[in-house]
């Protein structure tokens, strides 16, 4: 489930071994700090979805501000996946997707789930 909105994911937040625990989940060639870079471009695309949808209400477009808001659920619990280095669960999640909510993910981090 979507958790309430997290803070950006960073490179100076993790212990060291938390950091070696994560870059031992990802696909061989995937840095670090490429991986942070990818999901914390992932947090903002949420964070502009967000905005999206409190536009659509203010212009009373409920039908569309719910199809943005249940995007947002949805990436939300894919980030919540990344952030928590369960690629795998994350991927399925990915898979479950329709493929504009999909392009929200930017294309190396979406590339690099299909390698776990």
């Amino acid at each position: 489930m979507a958790s309430k909105r997290n803070k950006c994911l960073s490179l100076e937040e993790l212990t060291e071994k938390q950091q070696s625990i994560l870059q031992s989940r990802l696909p061989q060639g995937y840095l670090l700090g490429q991986y942070i870079e990818d999901v914390a471009s992932l947090h903002t695309q949420i964070d502009g979805l967000i905005d999206d949808g409190k536009g659509y209400i203010k212009r009373k477009q409920y039908d569309i501000a719910g199809t943005t808001f249940s995007d947002v659920a949805d990436l939300e619990d894919v980030y919540d996946a990344l952030v928590q280095g369960q690629l795998p669960q994350a991927l399925h999640m990915v898979e479950g997707l329709d493929t504009a909510v999909r392009d929200y993910l930017p294309v190396r981090l979406y590339d690099q789930l299909y390698r776990v």
